[in-house]
């Protein structure tokens, strides 16, 4: 049932604490009313005492996995009234299709795991113990992510804003709490330095930020509804930009995304369409601007080659020849040098 403020009843399944914890705030900050089970049977049974209005589920979790969660549901209600979201970080075409065959119901990415992260990290020849800080930009789920358990289990200080350390629920994170703020210098090394800097995000205090070494200045900047004149003045000078380019509006407005999600992404608090993404990045090209990655693309509401030609069409109007690339959420993108 939804009443005449938006307000939505949404059932969160999920074993894991720490994203159904960040999740449910989210969600509750924004309005809704949030239920949650640590587990598939639960929620299936929470399910069909109270049909909610949207539902949200993991797939690996005990006693009832997502999958079978989602297929139960659908075959004692074909019809049902409510839309349901699957949360996953494989990547594998097989791992996926089996959703598409289901009506109103839609993958939304989930941040990896501790294994999958530290997996990641070896693929590019890095461990764990070799990172000097971890950053959260805000308490979104899929930016917090495995961070906090990364941090306390390598010993890694992880820094975050007062308001997004509030927002995750103040935990307790062993000594390795680390607090940004807007205009605060974080010197990590000699040659290290951070620049964190606030945007325009519907969040309690988001963070992007300005890396500085060796003489060089790599602005990372994702998670923001529009360019501020604050986020344009800290981009200025930068020899690389990590940059969202979230979504196609056509895409968005055509996706199976619910009308709330479609106006929050597209709102002035949420994300940058390609279109966006160019305005900015037109606005702080400059001549020693030698490398664009396009970031935080959306997997369902986005293609890499429309935000690249977006993003190409604004150096093309700077008469720049800076090299462009997109990361995708599965890949990333290989090392680069500037």
């Amino acid at each position: 049932m939804t009443g005449t403020s938006g307000m939505k009843r949404i059932l969160i399944v999920d074993d894991e604490p720490n994203v159904m914890r960040v999740l449910k705030l989210m969600l509750e900050r924004a309005g809704h009313q949030v239920r949650t089970a640590a587990d598939g049977l639960a929620g299936l049974e929470m399910a069909r005492a109270e049909a909610p209005d949207v539902l949200i589920t993991d797939i690996q979790m005990p006693r009832m996995d997502g999958r079978e969660l989602v297929c139960t549901l659908h075959a004692e209600a074909p019809q049902r009234g409510f839309d349901i979201y699957v949360m996953t970080s494989m990547t594998e075409r097989e791992e996926r299709e089996w959703v598409r065959r289901i009506p109103r119901v839609a993958f939304l990415e989930k941040p990896v795991s501790p294994r999958q992260l530290v997996a990641r990290l070896a693929g590019i020849g890095l461990t764990p113990r070799e990172l000097h800080a971890i950053f959260i930009t805000h308490e979104h789920s899929d930016h917090v992510g495995c961070a906090p358990q990364l941090a306390q289990k390598f010993g890694i200080p992880i820094w975050m804003s007062h308001g997004t350390w509030s927002a995750i629920g103040q935990p307790d994170l062993q000594g390795w709490l680390r607090l940004a703020a807007d205009g605060r210098p974080i010197a990590l090394s000699a040659q290290c330095e951070l620049h964190p800097f606030t945007v325009p995000h519907d969040a309690r205090e988001p963070l992007q930020l300005v890396v500085q070494s060796g003489g060089r200045r790599m602005g990372i900047c994702t998670d923001l509804g529009h360019p501020s004149a604050h986020v344009v003045e800290r981009l200025q000078g930068c020899h690389a930009l990590l940059l969202e380019s979230n979504h196609d509006p056509d895409l968005l407005a055509a996706s199976r995304y619910p009308v709330f999600l479609k106006r929050r992404v597209a709102g002035a608090l949420g994300h940058l369409s390609n279109a966006a993404a160019a305005d900015l990045l037109a606005r702080i090209a400059h001549p020693e601007l030698q490398l664009v990655v396009a970031a935080h693309l959306s997997e369902q509401n986005n293609r890499p080659e429309l935000a690249l030609s977006h993003l190409q069409a604004a150096l093309d109007a700077a008469q720049l020849n800076t090299a462009l690339l997109a990361a995708t959420a599965a890949q990333g993108c290989d090392w680069q040098w500037v």
